[in-house]
């Protein structure tokens, strides 16, 4: 502030009029002015009041004067009219502004311009975000860059004015090439709440008087293992990973990458892994398991596929073996784990009794957006069990129309019993 008095003084110095009393007061008012709108912006504000000022303006010292009029005109229209100031510090402003000529608006013009564009444009001052379905705001870096100089005192300033709105969460998502903002977001109260590849998001809760709600991050990844089965010869394709901690046969497979379905998944990682090309049938079952890799739970599905070609191509990076093994062999296989034995035996009891998991694609009513349902489907064994209960209903029709009412209510209550049974018997199964 102290080199901004000395340059406007020395800029009216060299004008045409001489410095009297009154001028050195109508100074003061300026400087004090000055004073007070850089301590409302963050010692920011008062760098570009004026720098919006045609160039040849700037060269005053050289000789060149602007009528006083031209200069408030050019000042207040597009820099302080659109500037949110409280209204006494606005009227001092201009009070001042219009005692002064040209000079005054040669020492600001002369000073930093990195934020010109915001006081030009009231919004852009602050961060503008968009808007959440819960109250919040999603900042991007990227959407909304700022510098080192500009970017705290825009900050401060939106986290204000989203505390009066009643926003509730704030997130700012940070490009690689913006890691400085992240010790101000800090500084400000922000904290990590997930990282990728080239960006780190922060979040604050505004509220102080209500416990945040803001959602943890994805805690749970998905993998995928494939029971592909060859049907002509009762033959599943397994490997052996060359990273075990102890040799074992697997099924294929890996994480589910963002995006991708559970039937694209394997497909893929059995493809990357032996160069057979299977199909999804259904899903065997699912594991769940907690504290696994990065200290995520984990949820892994072993879907049974048709491959549509048998010919391996085994991926040496991944591998040290892969082949075609007999169901029956691999269940009893010493290098196979126990919870793998029970996914075979859970795909074997699928084949006896024809009920699966299947999988049904549908659009979202809402959101319009793809989705898979996986329901069970009871294949044949349910049918062949409906049809022989509606047999046994009609024989037991039969039966009642021949007796009389005590007989045929003991029968009708012989048939309900014999029905319950047989859906115990397939829940069972």
């Amino acid at each position: 502030m102290k080199i901004l008095e000395i340059r406007l003084v020395r800029s009216i110095s060299r004008s045409n009029f001489s410095v009297t009393e009154t001028h050195r007061g109508k100074l003061g008012s300026l400087i004090s002015v000055l004073h007070q709108l850089s301590s409302y912006y963050r010692n920011t504000a008062h760098l570009a009041i004026l720098s919006s000022l045609p160039s040849s303006c700037r060269h005053y010292p050289n000789g060149r004067d602007y009528p006083l009029d031209t200069l408030i005109s050019i000042i207040k229209k597009p820099v302080l009219e659109n500037i949110t100031i409280r209204e006494p510090m606005r009227k001092e402003m201009f009070g001042a502004l219009e005692e002064r000529p040209s000079a005054a608006a040669y020492c600001v013009s002369t000073t930093d311009r990195s934020m010109t564009s915001h006081l030009n444009n009231p919004e852009g001052c602050l961060f503008q975000g968009k808007r959440d379905r819960y109250g919040g705001v999603i900042v991007s870096s990227q959407l909304e860059n700022r510098d080192d100089v500009s970017f705290e005192p825009s900050l401060t300033a939106s986290l204000e004015a989203w505390t009066a709105e009643g926003v509730r969460g704030v997130w700012f998502e940070i490009h690689l090439l913006h890691t400085h903002w992240v010790p101000v977001l800090a500084k400000h109260g922000f904290v990590f709440h997930h990282g990728e590849d080239s960006e780190v998001v922060m979040v604050r809760w505004l509220p102080t008087d209500a416990p945040s709600t803001l959602p943890r991050y994805a805690h749970t990844v998905v993998g995928v293992g494939a029971m592909v089965v060859r049907e002509d010869s009762g033959q599943l394709l397994v490997v052996e990973d060359k990273y075990c901690q102890r040799p074992h046969w697997k099924l294929p497979g890996g994480y589910v990458e963002r995006g991708e379905d559970l039937s694209e998944a394997a497909a893929r990682e059995v493809l990357e892994e032996t160069g057979v090309r299977a199909e999804l049938v259904s899903v065997v079952a699912t594991r769940h398991m907690h504290k696994a890799a990065f200290g995520c739970c984990d949820l892994y599905f072993v879907v049974l596929m048709r491959p549509t070609s048998t010919h391996i191509t085994m991926c040496t990076q991944e591998l040290n073996d892969c082949r075609w093994m007999n169901i029956s062999e691999y269940a009893e296989h010493p290098l196979v784990h126990e919870t793998n034995r029970l996914f075979v035996q859970c795909y074997l009891q699928s084949k006896e009794y024809g009920a699966s998991i299947r999988a049904t694609p549908l659009v979202h009513s809402v959101t319009n957006r793809q989705q898979i349902i996986y329901s069970i489907d009871h294949g044949s064994r349910s049918e062949v069990v409906m049809q022989e209960s509606k047999k046994q209903m009609a024989d037991d029709g039969r039966e009642t129309a021949r007796c009389g009412p005590m007989q045929a209510t003991s029968l009708c209550n012989g048939a309900n019993s014999s029905i319950n049974e047989l859906e115990i018997d397939e829940t069972q199964d």
